[in-house]
């Protein structure tokens, strides 16, 4: 019998800088900690960006923010001057469909991700 355990994926740099080409706060200590912890949200996050700017605009700022306490998930917002309050929840309805589609992979990172629209950046 084979008791090897199986292999958890892993950060690595060529995922990490495709991150920080799509993302801000990337680099904050909590971030890479959380990344580190959870390196199956890295291709979730890289895949939902596009999403992301199809359902708010191509000029929003998407940014990485660290859980507020351990164990929680980690925040990816959508920071944009232009984004009416009307608007908004037509918009995360729209980004909402992607994101909860059903995928395996999207799975296991709903524990650990949350998507949301902030202000004033």
């Amino acid at each position: 019998m084979n008791s090897a355990a199986p292999k958890l994926p892993q950060l690595d740099l060529a995922s990490l800088e495709a991150l920080r080409a799509r993302y801000g706060g990337v680099d904050a200590p909590e971030v890479l900690e959380h990344l580190t912890a959870h390196p199956e949200l890295v291709p979730v996050l890289i895949e939902a960006e596009p999403h992301l700017r199809d359902a708010f605009g191509g000029d929003v700022v998407l940014r990485l923010e660290p859980p507020f306490f351990s164990g929680d998930e980690l925040f990816a917002r959508v920071y944009g001057h232009g984004l009416d309050v009307d608007g908004v929840q037509a918009r995360t309805e729209r980004f909402w469909r992607w994101w909860l589609a059903v995928k395996p992979a999207r799975d296991a990172a709903r524990r650990w991700l949350e998507f949301g629209v902030g202000w004033g950046e």
